[in-house]
């Protein structure tokens, strides 16, 4: 359309014309049709504030500064073009939706739709159901609905059954239609376990304590998952307080178990260089067990380990020089 016929009188008295919800300034209709009638998309979603937000423009707007609309006041105009759109046809009204988009990808219908079905449940969805799509994928997702609403009494178009035999005899989608059918049919009851699979679970002669019992009591699904499926908590890739503390307390306890190899006789000789000698060969042997190796396993770590390294040292030196400048005497067994 060009922009010359923009403020032209219609030129024909059945002709169609396309508009824009929010920039509809049309008069009485005999007929609308209302498209894109999908979650998202009518009514809109809210738009990003920007760089200021409701607050701003309210403030602004107290001080002669008018902005664009606040989204309270959007809302508003939301509901009213709504508003306006249902209450214009004076004969007859369509409202449509689309059920994939050009990707294949399921879309919903507005809620909008749901409310328009509560005022008038007489009111039935048709158009769409006669003719599915093409996309097995769309098709079977659509089937799965359909069957979901005569499962709970509704009626739906016959063609969804010939759809529903189509699936069947396919031998790619038949498994998975079997699959969602149980599904469907799921009640939420649980079964009982078989005296078979409680043996599996907790041995022939099951073993107890106090605190096992406290936890059945507590939480009986708990106990299950905790001492029959034996799940456990994942371990955080993560350096924890506990962790380091171990650490730190391997190196030095192996540091005086190897007292006698540096001199366990002389401790003059643990001087600063040998200690530092000896917690780094000491250091690096941890490092290379596989319960230590998160230490070295990205750079963060590794900064964190040269920081242990730095106050084991330290932590040591003080421990010697105690030991030097004292009556005690470390025990070797």
């Amino acid at each position: 359309m060009k922009h010359s016929d923009l403020g032209k009188i219609p030129g024909h008295l059945d002709q169609v014309v396309l508009a824009d919800v929010d920039r509809s300034k049309a008069g009485k209709i005999k007929i609308l049709f209302v498209t894109g009638l999908n979650d998202g998309n009518f009514p809109s979603k809210p738009k990003a504030e920007g760089f200021l937000n409701d607050a701003d423009r309210i403030i602004l707007k107290e001080q002669g500064i008018e902005l664009a609309k606040n989204s309270t006041d959007s809302l508003y105009e939301d509901q009213f073009n709504i508003y306006k759109v249902f209450s214009i046809a004076e004969e007859k009204l369509f409202l449509s939706f689309i059920s994939s988009n050009k990707d294949g990808m399921a879309l919903r219908p507005s809620v909008l739709l749901l409310k328009i079905k509560k005022i008038f449940p007489e009111l039935r969805v048709g158009g769409g159901h006669g003719n599915p799509p093409l996309q097995p994928q769309i098709a079977f997702e659509m089937l799965l609905i359909n069957m979901k609403k005569f499962q709970a009494g509704e009626e739906i178009d016959p063609i969804w059954f010939y759809i529903y035999d189509w699936f069947q005899k396919n031998q790619d989608w038949k498994p998975r239609l079997e699959k969602t059918l149980t599904a469907l049919n799921w009640t939420g009851e649980s079964e009982r376990l078989t005296k078979e699979n409680i043996d599996n679970l907790y041995g022939a002669t099951p073993k107890t304590s106090v605190s096992r019992l406290e936890q059945y009591k507590k939480c009986p699904f708990s106990y299950y998952l905790k001492y029959g499926l034996k799940l456990q908590e994942k371990n955080e890739f993560k350096v924890k307080s506990i962790d380091t503390g171990s650490f730190m307390h391997e190196v030095i306890d192996e540091f005086f178990k190897r007292w006698d190899a540096v001199g366990a006789d002389d401790s003059v000789r643990l001087d600063s260089v040998n200690i530092l000698n000896l917690v780094n060969t000491i250091i690096q042997e941890k490092l290379n067990l596989q319960k230590n190796y998160i230490l070295t396993a990205s750079p963060k770590f590794v900064v964190l380990t040269n920081r242990l390294k730095k106050v084991i040292t330290k932590s040591i030196e003080y421990i010697v020089e105690h030991i030097k400048n004292s009556d005690f005497d470390v025990l070797r067994k």
